[in-house]
């Protein structure tokens, strides 16, 4: 079977197992970079030719391009999900449950505001007028929260209870609850 017929049918697959628009937008793009890969450089079309090798080779090539190892392995997470299908459904491929590299991811480290940095930002809202007031209460709410501004847009008054807050559209779509501190009361 050609690659790109194979990677039509899974996107069709992943359409009919209800995947949001923007994960089939996704993986359409990174499968479409693997297969102009194997086109062009491997020069494999046809499923059957498929081995970790090639991916491997992806992988190193997608590397020495510069991208980092998060990137890669987002496109790998894709090559594999698509050649597992194809392995599960007597397609080709190979089984990549047993035989599957990924690569090496630097840990980010996430520079957190300092105390003086937390202060000038809430000292920029200082005043009586709404705007400040209510610029003031943001800012409160996401640093005694930990929230996200997406989570905090999304939320609602039925939310906010008088102790606790229900945030409902978290990262994975899961629910969690997070408490209201004398501080953020205040504000």
């Amino acid at each position: 079977m050609r690659l790109s017929a194979a990677i039509q049918d899974y996107l069709i697959e992943i359409e009919v197992r209800k995947y949001t628009p923007k994960t089939i937008k996704g993986y359409r793009t990174n499968l479409g970079l693997f297969l102009r890969y194997c086109e062009e450089n491997a020069r494999v079309n046809k499923l059957e030719d498929l081995t970790p090798a090639i991916v491997r080779q992806f992988a190193k090539y997608m590397v020495d391009r510069g991208r980092k190892g998060t990137y890669v392995n987002g496109l790998l997470k894709s090559i594999k999900s698509f050649i597992q299908y194809c392995y599960d459904e007597d397609m080709g491929g190979f089984n990549t449950k047993h035989n599957f590299k990924w690569c090496k991811e630097e840990r980010p480290v996430i520079i957190a505001f300092k105390p003086d940095h937390v202060r000038a930002m809430l000292n920029d809202c200082s005043g009586g007028d709404y705007m400040a007031v209510r610029d003031r209460a943001v800012l409160t709410m996401l640093f005694e929260t930990g929230i996200r501004c997406w989570e905090l847009c999304c939320m609602r008054p039925e939310d906010i209870h008088e102790d606790f807050i229900v945030i409902a559209n978290g990262k994975g779509h899961k629910q969690r609850v997070v408490p209201i501190t004398a501080i953020l009361y205040k504000a």
